[in-house]
C-alpha cells in the first residue's frame, strides 16, 4: 500500500491530525510534514547548539497551524 517508508511515516502521523483536521489550517499530511521537519532540525546536533524540547517543538508547530478567529 505504501510506496516506502517515508510514506508510511508520514500517512501514520498525518492520522493524528485527522481527528482536529477541521482545526488547523493546512491539510493533516502537510502538518505531519512539518512536524517532522521541525523535530528534525530541532534536535539534530549537527542543526543547532541547543536541541528544541518536544515541548518547544509542539507549541511552534500548533501556534503556526492552529485556525485562528482573526487573521493578523
Amino acid at each position: 500500500m505504501f510506496p516506502d517508508k517515508e510514506a508510511l511515516i508520514t500517512a501514520t502521523v498525518a492520522s493524528v491530525f485527522d481527528p482536529t483536521a477541521g482545526e488547523i489550517r493546512c491539510a493533516p499530511e502537510e502538518a505531519a510534514r512539518f512536524l517532522r521537519a521541525i523535530a528534525f532540525a530541532g534536535t539534530h546536533p549537527r542543526l543547532t547548539d541547543t536541541p528544541m524540547t518536544p515541548h518547544e517543538i509542539v507549541t511552534l508547530l500548533l501556534d503556526g497551524i492552529r485556525e485562528r478567529d482573526e487573521e493578523a
